[in-house]
C-alpha cells in the first residue's frame, strides 16, 4: 500500500499537512508512531476527521477517494504548561515595568 508523505513530523507543535493525490491506487496513511499515538492525534482529510484502523503496530488511516488536504495535529498533552508560560510572561512583564518616580531612577 502506498503512503502519503506528511510535511512535518506528527510530534511537531504545529500541525502537519500534505496534499493527497487522487490517482493513488491504494489510499492509506500509515503514521510512523506507536499505536497509542492515535488516541491523542487528530487526523482530518478534506475537512473530515478520520479514525485509525486496527490491525498493525502503527496507526493507519483509510483515505477517502478524491483529492484533498490531509492535516495531522497533536493537541498539547499538558495544558497546564500553557498556563505556566502565561504566568511567567506576566511576571517578566511586571518586572520590566519601571516603578517609582522618574526622580528616584536618576543617578547623580
Amino acid at each position: 500500500s502506498a503512503a502519503v508523505p506528511v510535511a512535518a513530523p506528527p510530534r511537531a507543535a504545529t500541525p502537519a499537512a500534505a496534499a493527497a493525490r487522487a490517482d493513488a491506487p491504494s489510499r492509506q496513511l500509515v503514521v510512523a508512531e506507536p499505536s497509542g499515538w492515535a488516541d491523542y492525534a487528530r487526523v482530518t482529510f478534506a475537512g473530515r476527521e478520520l479514525t485509525a484502523v486496527g490491525g498493525g503496530g502503527q496507526p493507519a488511516y483509510d483515505l477517502p477517494d478524491g483529492a484533498g488536504r490531509l492535516t495531522v495535529s497533536l493537541p498539547p498533552t499538558q495544558p497546564w504548561w500553557r498556563w505556566g508560560q502565561l504566568g511567567l510572561l506576566l511576571a517578566v512583564l511586571f518586572l520590566a515595568v519601571p516603578l517609582g518616580s522618574a526622580r528616584s531612577r536618576r543617578t547623580s
